[in-house]
């Protein structure tokens, strides 16, 4: 079994065969790969067929050292999340998964609390990444001004203070208030009961605003004690 898997490893094409199947240089298939300098528009597509043909996948080490790029997506994931908040991230990680796969990008997981990014300011400052999607940011914006410091491209999944932030959210806030308008319709006030997590979480912030924004509409205030 062993041997069957080294030989099947030696059969990969290289960049020599694909040169060799069509009579071109190496220099002009990788040209024709890379889209950079002058090659006609013909010997590009039958490059590309034979590439498809022979199930040709360029050594993304390489090109990364070529393109001063290492082909590696780090997702910021919150060390100290519940088994509640589990779902929410796999379902984000399956997304980014799949994403990164169809543009031959590999995904490297940063572990981070609120107070210890060290594992994050590792990474930057080993620079093993090209991007950065911050899974769940902190009501300070620690961990976006941490990448903005240091020149890194990144996306926020939630609610973010920080002024460059890209951010993927839903609206929590508006979601939360006629969630909320919607029980106190039929229901006392003093009835209802608000659960979050921790509010050094922006998510957990606006979800509260606006349960408390349906209470003052409501000409009411919600219940201390149901407040959890």
């Amino acid at each position: 079994m062993e041997k069957a898997r080294t030989n099947t490893l030696q059969k990969k094409p290289q960049l020599e065969d694909i040169a060799a199947a069509l009579g071109l240089s190496k220099s002009t298939v990788s040209r024709a790969i890379s889209g950079k300098g002058r090659i006609k528009a013909e010997t590009r597509e039958r490059v590309f067929e034979c590439i498809r043909q022979m199930n040709y996948r360029p050594n993304m080490i390489a090109k990364g050292l070529s393109e001063r790029k290492t082909y590696n997506i780090g997702v910021v994931v919150p060390t100290d999340s519940s088994e509640q908040e589990a779902p929410f991230f796999q379902t984000c990680i399956m997304g980014i998964s799949k994403e990164c796969a169809v543009r031959d990008y590999d995904i490297l997981f940063i572990g981070a609390e609120r107070e210890d990014l060290s594992q994050l300011t590792r990474v930057l400052e080993n620079r093993k990444v090209d991007g950065i999607i911050v899974s769940r940011p902190t009501s300070d914006g620690r961990i976006e001004r941490l990448l903005d410091e240091n020149d890194m491209p990144f996306v926020v999944i939630g609610r973010s203070v920080h002024e460059n932030s890209v951010i993927v959210d839903s609206d929590h806030q508006n979601g939360c208030k006629a969630l909320t308008s919607y029980l106190l319709m039929s229901n006392p006030a003093d009835s209802i009961g608000l659960i979050l997590g921790n509010m050094g979480h922006t998510v957990n912030k606006s979800r509260y605003s606006g349960f408390v924004s349906a209470f003052a509409e409501n000409g009411s205030t919600p219940d201390e004690e149901l407040l959890y």
